[in-house]
Order: structure tokens, then sequence, then C-alpha cells
């Protein structure tokens, strides 16, 4: 029994690609699983290494964090975990997670730890081959096509000369375009420097009213194209909240742009502020197609539209929710909307308050 329950517990290591140790600072001695053999490129039937070997095997660029987190559990931190590279008999390297943990002993003794090594080799490639497609997006692709774009709308705009009828058609149709690659290709940059962490957000205490306003201002022209007019339900007080005012017009200029292209023309497009509690509520709100049940689920999901013959015409990359709600919650807020299928959508933002700013009134004496 116990060796089929040692065999299928192997099994499971080798499948998941991560391997078991135990370390004892006493003597000194790694105890390795069989799959933790693998990664390291020993033979399966090794018992132990001296620490020596295991941190030889090591690149040695990668050896201070690995003696750094070896260092954190010895001085007793619970839990550890580091990521380095390894060099095998064969000379392969291999990129290696370990963790590790210090363990229970019933004579109260520390110097006991256990853990895990997860061979991680395919998924750092995988994140290499993506960067390296992230950076040609960032400066192979979108520097020409900003000069393209600029080229094109000076042509458009008559900078060299009045164009024939049909030429002027076809410049129209070739900027739209190169204006629908730049925002797929931003977006797309923005959602990867988001979700690995990347994203800068520069947080001070910042008036929502204000920040509404200027919103309200900026995408008047846009709501015009589709012939819907920006409303503000805002108070006349100013609304503290702890946020990166940049990243927070990024996703009210989301939110406001979504609800003009499915507004149907001569109708308003609601911004309000409201409290709940401790939390400031930023609304928007449209009394358009609304969304189908079927996509309510998937709507913050990556390149998720509402599939219908209209959203199609409107375009979009399918990324703004995701993006918007990357953004909210990596400001303590959460994003959620209620909708009903011809009738409208509403999207929430909710953002912790903020204690009111003192206001500074200086005196004739003041420097």
């Amino acid at each position: 029994m116990l060796l089929e329950r040692n065999r299928r517990f192997a099994e499971a290591q080798r499948v998941g690609q991560v391997g078991s140790w135990k370390f004892d600072s006493a003597l000194g001695l790694f105890e390795l699983s069989e799959e933790a053999c693998r990664i390291f490129g020993l033979p399966p039937s090794t018992q132990s290494i001296p620490y020596q070997h295991y941190f030889e095997a090591i690149i040695p660029e990668d050896r201070e964090a690995a003696r750094q987190a070896r260092t954190d559990l010895l001085e007793g931190a619970s839990v550890a975990s580091v990521v380095y590279r390894v060099l095998d008999p064969k000379g392969d390297v291999r990129w290696v997670r370990e963790s590790g943990e210090t363990e229970e002993t019933s004579g109260g003794k520390q110097n006991r730890y256990l853990g895990t090594f997860q061979d991680i080799t395919k998924e750092r490639e995988l994140e290499i081959a993506k960067n390296g497609v992230l950076n040609a997006m960032n400066h192979e692709i979108r520097t020409p096509l900003t000069s393209i774009k600029g080229s094109l709308g000076l042509i458009g705009a008559g900078a060299t000369g009045e164009l024939p009828e049909k030429a002027k058609a076809m410049v129209d149709v070739a900027f739209r375009n190169c204006n629908r690659l730049m925002l797929l290709i931003n977006d797309i940059l923005d959602l990867e420097k988001a979700e690995s962490g990347m994203m800068e957000f520069h947080m001070a205490v910042i008036d929502l009213v204000v920040l509404i306003r200027e919103a309200c201002e900026a995408n008047a022209g846009y709501g015009q194209q589709y012939g819907v007019a920006y409303e503000y339900l805002v108070p006349d007080a100013a609304v503290w909240v702890e946020a990166d005012a940049d990243r927070t017009m990024q996703v009210l200029n989301n939110l406001m742009s979504n609800a003009a292209k499915f507004s149907r023309e001569g109708e308003k497009v609601e911004i309000s502020l409201t409290r709940d509690g401790d939390d400031i509520l930023v609304s928007v709100r449209d009394t358009g197609m609304g969304i189908p049940q079927e996509a309510k689920a998937t709507i913050f999901d990556k390149f998720t539209q509402v599939s219908s013959r209209e959203n199609r015409k409107k375009g979009g990359t399918g990324l703004g929710l995701s993006i918007a709600k990357e953004i909210v919650e990596r400001q303590g807020g959460t994003i959620d909307f209620t909708s009903e299928v011809g009738k409208g959508t509403v999207f929430t933002v909710r953002l912790r308050s903020h204690p009111p700013q003192p206001t500074i009134v200086l005196g004739q004496n003041a420097l």
C-alpha cells in the first residue's frame, strides 16, 4: 500500500514537473524526490546531496537570490520563494521556482525545512517570446505606424494639395484603419503592463468632481460623432479619493466612449457621483442596446465584445473593459455593471473615499 502511494506521488510530481525537497541545516543535506533529481539533472537513485552541490548547480548570477531565500528561512521566515536558473550535468539551462517553509517538529527544533522545485523552463521561454513580440509591437510597429498615420492625416487635410474625391476617400479609409491598429497596439501593451504589474501608478488625493467634469469636456467631441451628449450629475463640493488621476481618466474615457457608441442618436450619457457609506460610486449610464444575458459573464474578459451586427459596425479592440478592470482593481476599487437589453447599461466604479483635504489660506505675511 505504501509503495503504491509513493508511486502515485512520484507520478503526480513527474506530470506536474514539481519536485519536493527536505533540507537539514544541521547536516547540510538536501533530500530530493525523484522529480527534483530530474530537474537538477541528477540520477533518480540519488537520495541526498550536500548543500554545496545544490548551490553550485545554480548559475552564478542567480546564486545570491537563492542564498537570500535560504537565509530568510533560517532566520525565521515562515515561507520563502525564489526563481533562478540551474545548469544540469548535460549543460542545459533550466528555470526553477523554489518554494520552502519551516517543518513543524514536536521537539520545537527548527533546523529542518521542506518545499518544492518547479521546472518553469517552458513557461519562461514563452514569456521571453511574448516579450519579444511586445517589444516589436512597441518599437518596430508602433513607431512607423505613428508616422504613417500622421502623414495620412496631413494628406487628408490637404497639406499636399487638393485630392480627387476618390483618392481622398481612400486616404480617409487608410487613416481610420491606422487609427484602429494604433488603438489595438496601445490596448495590448496597456493590458500586458497591468497584468504583469508593470503599469505605473502615481497615487494622490484627487477630487473626482473635477475629474468627471474634465472627462466630459474631453469626450464631448467623441460623443458628437454619434449624436450623443454627456451630462454629469455631481455634488457642488469636492469628493476626495486616493487614486491615479491619469489612469482613472483612462477608465472614464473607456466607459464614456462605449456608452456613446451604443446609445441611440440624440440621447444622453449620464455620469453620476454618489456616496455609499465610506465608498464613492462613479456611474456611467446609457440608454442603448444593453448587454445580453449570455454575454454578461465574460464582458470583462480579453478580446470580448457583445456579438451583434451593430457592435461589429461600431468597432473596438475588445480590450478596453479588461484594462479598465485591471486599473480599478490595482487602485483598490471594483467595477461592475447592470444592464437590460433594449434599455441600456450602467457601469459603476467603486472607490474608497478619502478624508477631505484641508484648504490652506495664505495670509499677507506668508512666504
